[in-house]
């Protein structure tokens, strides 16, 4: 009789020991602005993203993710088929439809990069 009680107050202890709530706290980084680094993108799919990068993307999957994550120069209307100004204010095509010259938007913001001659992210 003792042996079975025994085991089956470890079973018991096991269980709840098993359920507690409490999580170890990772690591949290503070950016400017008090912005966080880091963490998990938690979404749902019915299929696997290979990647985030928009010009190795070719599955519809990874598209709907990345198309919440950037905007591009221009879109398309689904429905039309007509092209719209996405960061791009217009745009203009030299006269041997060669070069295409877009105009930004005033107001985006971008990551500081040397591409940049005035060093400004605006």
């Amino acid at each position: 009789l003792k042996k079975p009680f025994t085991l089956l107050l470890l079973a018991l202890g096991l269980v709840i020991a098993s359920c507690s709530s409490e999580e170890k706290p990772e690591e949290q980084l503070v950016a400017k602005g008090n912005k966080m680094y880091g963490g998990e993108l938690k979404f749902m799919s019915t299929e696997k993203i290979d990647n985030l990068f928009p010009i190795y993307t070719g599955d519809v999957y990874s598209s709907r993710i990345i198309s919440q994550i950037f905007e591009p120069l221009l879109t398309i209307d689904p429905e039309t088929g007509t092209v719209n100004p996405g960061i791009a204010k217009d745009w203009n095509l030299s006269s041997d439809a060669r070069i295409y010259t877009f105009n930004i938007r005033k107001g985006l913001k971008f990551h500081e990069d040397a591409c940049f001659k005035n060093k400004t992210r605006e």
